[in-house]
């Protein structure tokens, strides 16, 4: 019987979709400043990560369970 997590080893996540951002220049300045803003806001606490478009996998194995949000804390 193969051991479910070495299977997951092998699962590969990937960092790109293949399509470009459509943004608009606003858009793309918002998300910017959103990032900056509460980058700095949580900067004393070491366990929030701030980023922005990032892809999100919510079930380990399953690189189809993913969402992309705007902001992601």
């Amino acid at each position: 019987m193969p051991n479910p997590r070495s299977t997951l080893h092998n699962v590969t996540y990937p960092e790109s979709d293949g399509q470009p951002i459509a943004k608009s220049d606003a858009t793309r300045d918002y998300l910017f400043y959103s990032v900056e803003a509460l980058r700095l806001y949580f900067k004393s606490r070491g366990s929030v990560y701030v980023s922005g478009n990032l892809f999100v996998y919510y079930e380990e194995g399953n690189p189809k369970a993913v969402i992309s949000p705007e902001l992601t804390l």
